[in-house]
């Protein structure tokens, strides 16, 4: 159930970024669109509980600027995430000499689907985080 819930939010914009995703089987049958999307999940609201919490608390680190940046940190993150689990994943499924799949035609846009819902996913734990928080209360806006 969670892995095709994942499975549907990544494999429509990765298919218009790459026309020929050919480990998308792959990825599904070994739960990899799954532990990606649990992991990006994870990743970003751990980041922006830690923003809202505790590094926005200190000094003028509550700016637009500072958010975008954090943001921008917590994509490049999720992208690295993203790009070298699945393809160790996937390189773990094929003998050595059976490795079918290269970097920009595979992997790459899996990665920057990831960093595109990381960045949703950070704005909507922004929406709820920022509540609480004591100085960054109107960050983003």
């Amino acid at each position: 159930m969670i892995n095709d819930f994942f499975a549907s939010l990544y494999q429509y914009p990765t298919d218009l970024l790459c026309q020929n995703l050919n480990f998308t089987p792959e990825l599904y049958d070994n739960f990899i669109f799954q532990e990606i999307g649990v992991k990006m999940v994870s990743i970003s609201f751990i980041s922006m509980f830690i923003y809202y919490y505790s590094i926005s608390n200190y000094g003028n680190l509550y700016s637009l600027k500072k958010w975008l940046l954090w943001v921008l940190i917590v994509a490049i993150i999720n992208f690295m995430v993203c790009y070298y689990y699945t393809e160790y994943d996937i390189y773990l499924i094929y003998k050595p000499g059976e490795y079918p799949y290269g970097f920009w035609s595979e992997f790459f846009p899996f990665a920057i689907v990831n960093v595109f819902w990381t960045i949703i996913f950070c704005f909507v734990f922004s929406l709820l985080l920022k509540i609480k928080s004591t100085c960054a209360s109107k960050t983003p806006f």
